[in-house]
């Protein structure tokens, strides 16, 4: 059973533009290929596995750095998308 254990830190922006330097941990545990994401608190912000056909972390990296023009896996939100966004609250 092996793990890895690594961690980072980021920026989060406060009041008046101050900057915070938060750490971000991650655990990633080979036995059964899941990778959890924790914050300051270990409160975890992202859990998934890591060895499916298209694991949540290559999606959501796409999401942020590709475009549609660029990635036939990325579509702009649908009519509905849009309206079910409006009306999530």
């Amino acid at each position: 059973m092996s793990h890895l254990y690594r961690k980072t830190t980021y920026v989060v922006e406060g009041s008046y533009g101050v900057e915070e330097t938060k750490n971000l941990y991650m655990h990633l545990n080979n036995s059964c290929d899941v990778c959890t994401i924790y914050d300051d608190d270990w409160s975890i912000l992202l859990c998934f596995g890591d060895t499916t056909s298209r694991p949540l972390d290559k999606a959501i990296s796409e999401l942020i750095w590709d475009s549609p023009e660029k990635n036939d896996k990325i579509e702009y939100f649908s009519d509905e998308d849009r309206e079910n966004f409006k009306n999530k609250r």
